[in-house]
């Protein structure tokens, strides 16, 4: 899931509205500033991600946030390594330039 200002809340919002169909399901946090993931949302989601900064403290502290011990710098080849398991990311990219 994207973070801080970054963070997608409507899609983070649905997720967690729609968690009992997802139950089970792991989602990787970064630092967030919304409030759409609350300690109640651990009944269907496992959470885990590697930094404890702003909303995600609240999970953390309360032990329903599984911290993974990563730099951001090693989130992609952790992933890639089977580090960080994944079936789906959402990711930011910028838009198309004259580069491309």
């Amino acid at each position: 899931m994207g973070q801080a200002v970054g963070e997608p809340t409507s899609l983070s919002r649905a997720l967690v509205d729609q968690r009992a169909t997802l139950s089970g399901s792991s989602i990787f946090l970064g630092s967030a500033l919304s409030s759409n993931f609350q300690p109640l949302h651990g009944d269907h989601l496992r959470l885990r991600g590697f930094r404890a900064i702003g909303t995600v403290r609240k999970l953390v502290s309360e032990g329903l946030l599984d911290p993974t011990p990563f730099h951001v710098s090693t989130i992609a080849p952790a992933i890639g390594q089977g580090g960080i398991a994944c079936d789906v990311a959402r990711i930011h990219v910028n838009r198309a330039n004259e580069r491309g």
